[in-house]
């Protein structure tokens, strides 16, 4: 424990020493200088000084006499000397005579009746157990001096010449000591000076000292009066031998202040050994934990200085980031309001869309449920008697042609036999072969549109295949439409009536059959279209009436039978021509004009024929087009219930997504109003990040300006010499305790002295 004791004394007394603890001194006994602050006479002035350097605990256990000295000066302004008084306080432990040694004159007992017998420099007190006050004077030289001097704008000046005067003034104190003992540093004897440690009060005017500074102590102040404490080791550099090193230890004052009006005060120095005289170093024989603590603080600072170099470096880049980091908020809260201002348009498209999404869906299961109908017009086997009918039909002209042709052969022959009696009936049947080939221009004319309308149901049911066709790329119905197409409508009531104007239906029974199964027949061909079927759900269907497809099957054959009736009539009428010629020779012209009609209808037939035949041609291409129809429209069926599946997901989907849009809205509120807080939040940011930024370099430079003045040096000072420095540690301490008394003591008294330097005021 007194091991640790003594560390923590010697830590105390190199703080002093090392660091010019002029600031930590005065302020280890503020409190008792802030209370005496009030006083202005030069005994508080005296409290204050001493104060600052009482050290030593009240609880000190002492043996023996001791000798506590106080040496009081007179000196001038400038810090001559006047005139010196030592008091002497001696602490009696026992109770018979004290033995003093004093070179004083003009001894007296201050505090009692004690009388005193002197021999030489031997005084005996009649002390009976109680301590002894005495004085005397002494007009040898102090070990110690202060001298003051002082200068008005940068000038010398006189404390009498400063009185009154304004300006900036320059108070200078140099601390002086000459007492020196010999002591054992690292085996040798040397000179060492005594640690005096001077401490300087001195009181300035408020209303007169503005702007009060000073380099080594500190300014304890209150509303009306200043003191200034200052503080010097002289002789202390020497002893450390710091002459090589950076560091410098005080010895003198400066204070600077504006003043005006200006006076001189009186000034208190208190001079001792005590600061120091109580470190034990006799007990100190390790330093290896101060070697090593020395390194730690080292290495502890250059981290600090690195530290801070880094967090500076840091700070700054947070300072370019929040800066960076502020432009992005910004930026977001501008577009998070942007998207809020947007998302009730959104919203509604979402809803438009959804509704559009369910109409879609109905109208796709209208269309696939529609789409099957279409089987009804494109079966090929619903086309069969069509085609079959058109093959009759081909095969009865074909009858028709030839009994024409063997009608012209029969009139030539019965010209030849019988020119007189077919010269004769020919003018009688010039009017009925008139009417006769009028009724065959009439049956070619509706056999041609009989041909024609063929031809246009072909173009319509191609018409439908395309209509279907066209449902897989738009299925659009813009209207309603009837299509209905009247193909063939064969009439053969002129030829009847010609026939029956020539007479020859009263006479001939089988062209009077043939000619009423032709009255009876009436060909017509209907195909329907009808865009009721396509509306909402887009169905093409296409119808072939009844009358349409027996067309082929059923009145085309009769068309044969009736060619077939034709040619028995013709042969009938041929008889009857040979007859008319014998007995009515004039219609030999008549019968020649026949033949050439009847040439001419065979000529028309055979075309009749030809075109009959491309019908059935075509017939073909229409039940090859319906088939692949067929297979079309089973892939659109199949597609469209594929894109109905389809549709139920679209609903499905923006359904989810009328509902998430929703959800949207709300989160985008919030999320423009916490865009704009953290825009605003970034702003602080940026703005402590600055600050921060600032502090963090001043931190770096301070680190780096406490490395450089003080560590470094305190580091250089022990860096390779700790033994060296306790050494003569332990001998300036050695110094301390040796000087005793100013005035004298004996050899086995304990012993400690100050000294108090008062200088002189000017007065008005």
């Amino acid at each position: 424990m007194n091991k640790k004791k003594n560390m923590r004394r010697m830590a105390g007394a190199m703080a002093v020493v090392v660091a010019a603890g002029a600031a930590g001194t005065c302020g280890y006994q503020r409190s008792a200088i802030t209370a005496k602050a009030a006083e202005v006479d030069t005994e508080k002035l005296e409290q204050v000084a001493e104060n600052a350097l009482s050290t030593k605990s009240d609880d000190t256990e002492e043996t023996g006499t001791t000798k506590e000295e106080s040496v009081y000066v007179k000196a001038d302004p400038s810090g001559k000397v006047k005139k010196t008084t030592v008091t002497e306080w001696l602490k009696n432990t026992g109770n018979g005579k004290l033995s003093d040694t004093s070179d004083l004159s003009d001894i007296k007992n201050i505090k009692g009746d004690e009388e005193y017998k002197e021999s030489g420099d031997e005084l005996s007190w009649e002390a009976v157990g109680d301590d002894i006050y005495y004085q005397g004077t002494t007009d040898k030289e102090l070990p110690v001096g202060v001298k003051i001097s002082y200068k008005l704008d940068g000038k010398d000046i006189s404390a009498e010449d400063l009185q009154g005067k304004d300006g900036k003034v320059e108070i200078h104190i140099k601390y002086s000591n000459t007492s020196k003992s010999t002591q054992d540093v690292n085996g040798a004897s040397e000179e060492v000076f005594t640690p005096f440690t001077m401490i300087t009060a001195m009181l300035l005017p408020a209303d007169q000292y503005e702007n009060v500074q000073i380099d080594n102590g500190k300014v304890i102040s209150d509303a009306e009066r200043q003191i200034v404490v200052g503080m010097g080791f002289p002789g202390l550099n020497d002893n450390l031998k710091l002459e090589d090193s950076d560091l410098e230890l005080p010895e003198e004052v400066t204070i600077t202040a504006d003043v005006k009006n200006a006076t001189v005060e009186p000034s208190i120095t208190v001079a001792t050994t005590d600061f120091l005289q109580d470190l034990d170093t006799d007990n100190i024989d390790d330093f290896s934990d101060l070697s090593n603590s020395i390194d730690e603080l080292k290495d502890a600072t250059n981290q600090l200085v690195d530290g801070s170099k880094e967090a500076a470096d840091g700070a700054s880049q947070l300072a370019d980031g929040a800066g960076t980091l502020k432009s992005g908020t910004a930026a977001l809260a501008t577009g998070a309001n942007t998207l809020v201002a947007k998302v009730p348009t959104l919203v509604q498209g979402v809803t438009a869309l959804d509704n559009g999404a369910s109409d879609i869906q109905g109208g796709l299961k209208t269309l696939q449920a529609s789409v099957d109908h279409k089987k009804d017009v494109t079966n090929p086997k619903d086309q069969s008697g069509l085609v079959e009918g058109a093959a009759d039909l081909s095969t009865g002209v074909n009858d028709y042609t030839n009994n024409v042709a063997a009608l012209k052969a029969g009139m030539e022959a019965t010209s030849e036999k019988q020119p007189k009696s077919l010269m004769q009936g020919g003018s009688e049947l010039a009017g009925g072969t008139k009417a006769l080939q009028a009724g065959v221009e009439t049956l070619n004319s509706k056999l041609t549109d009989l041909q024609t309308a063929l031809g246009t149901h072909v173009d319509n049911v191609n018409s439908i295949s395309k209509a279907i066709d066209g449902i897989s790329a738009d299925v659009t119905v813009d209207s309603t439409k009837s299509i209905t197409k009247e193909a063939v409508n064969v009439n053969k009531d002129a030829l009847i009536t010609a026939l029956k104007n020539a007479g020859i239906s009263e006479d001939n029974g089988d062209l009077n059959k043939a000619l009423a199964a032709v009255e009876g027949t009436n060909l017509t061909g209907t195909v329907t279209i009808t865009s009721d079927d396509l509306k909402n759900s887009n169905i093409v269907s296409a119808s072939v009436n009844e009358d349409t497809k027996n067309v082929a099957k059923g009145t085309v054959k009769d068309v044969a039978n009736e060619a077939a009736g034709i040619k028995d009539s013709v042969g009938t009428i041929q008889s009857q021509i040979v007859i008319g010629t014998t007995e009515k020779p004039g219609l030999l012209p008549s019968s020649i004009a026949i033949a050439d009609g009847a040439a001419t209808v065979n000529g028309g037939l055979q075309s009749v024929n030809t075109n009959l035949g491309l019908l059935t041609s075509n017939n073909t291409k229409l039940q090859t087009g319906a088939a692949a129809l067929s297979v079309g429209s089973q892939k659109v069926s199949a597609g469209v219930a594929e894109l109905a599946a389809g549709s139920d997901e679209l609903k499905a989907g923006t359904s989810t997504l009328a509902a998430g849009a929703s959800v949207l809205a709300s989160g985008a509120t919030q999320l423009g109003s916490g865009a704009t807080a953290l825009d605003e939040g970034t702003g602080t940011l940026k703005t402590g990040a600055d600050a921060l930024a600032a502090g963090n370099e001043t931190l770096a430079e301070g680190m780096a300006e406490y490395k450089a003045e003080a560590i470094d040096k305190l580091t250089s000072l022990f860096d390779g010499d700790i033994a060296n420095v306790t050494t003569r540690l332990k001998a300036i301490t050695d110094a301390g305790k040796d000087y005793k008394s100013f005035a004298g003591i004996k050899s086995d008294m304990s012993g400690r002295t100050k000294f108090i330097i008062e200088t002189e005021g000017i007065d008005d």
